[in-house]
């Protein structure tokens, strides 16, 4: 599989949560995993600005691929805004540290993740709306080749749930580190937006 150590261990771990028979192995296995997690580099609250809108992240992901311009009309063109908001977009990425200037060039800063919080936040829910907006106009105006949309309906148990949440969490992570991080090509061109969603689809409230 060719992983890093800490990937390896990660892996391991996903593994034990997944298929130990010991229920005690499996929780300690989901607790090591979760404190992976939370080791991660979180954006801080007075950044949250950077979650405004769906292109401001968009902006740092696009900073990586082979053909980047630091200029805020290529990046409006290539994202469909108006330069002014990728103008204001890049200022703020600059600002935050999410975006560094190096050799002429803007560069996504490695030492600055933003990843998920599990705080209620009513700027997170904002760009979620506009992440499931874009999905929305992809499933109408993206080719099938260009896209993917499936969709599971299952029952389980609901003490599972917390469970069932990490393990989707490690899968986002393990996609992006072998598709982007890890992949072997020497550039990508291609800015593509994996989002996930696992939710109660029951109303009666009484239930859950």
């Amino acid at each position: 599989l060719n992983l890093s150590s800490a990937r390896t261990i990660l892996f391991l771990d996903s593994v034990i949560a997944s298929h130990s028979k010991s229920g005690a192995q499996r929780v300690a296995a989901l607790q090591r995993i979760e404190k992976t997690h939370l080791s991660e580099n979180h954006i801080e609250e007075k950044d949250f600005h950077v979650l405004a809108h769906w292109f401001i992240l968009a902006i740092v992901e696009l900073s990586k691929v082979k053909d980047f311009q630091s200029d805020p009309s290529w990046i409006a063109k290539g994202l469909g805004i108006d330069e002014s908001e990728a103008r204001i977009a890049t200022l703020q990425l600059l600002k935050s540290g999410l975006l560094e200037p190096k050799a002429g060039r803007w560069v996504a800063n490695k030492h600055r993740n933003v990843t998920s919080s599990s705080r209620p936040s009513s700027v997170i829910q904002e760009f979620h709306r506009q992440i499931l907006n874009k999905a929305q106009k992809a499933l109408k105006t993206k080719s099938v080749a260009k896209r993917e949309f499936s969709v599971s309906m299952v029952t389980i148990p609901s003490e599972r749930f917390a469970e069932a949440k990490t393990r989707l969490q490690e899968f986002r992570r393990a996609f992006c580190a072998e598709f982007s991080e890890g992949a072997d090509h020497p550039g990508k061109e291609g800015l593509y937006a994996l989002a996930m969603q696992f939710f109660d689809l029951r109303e009666d409230a009484h239930l859950s």
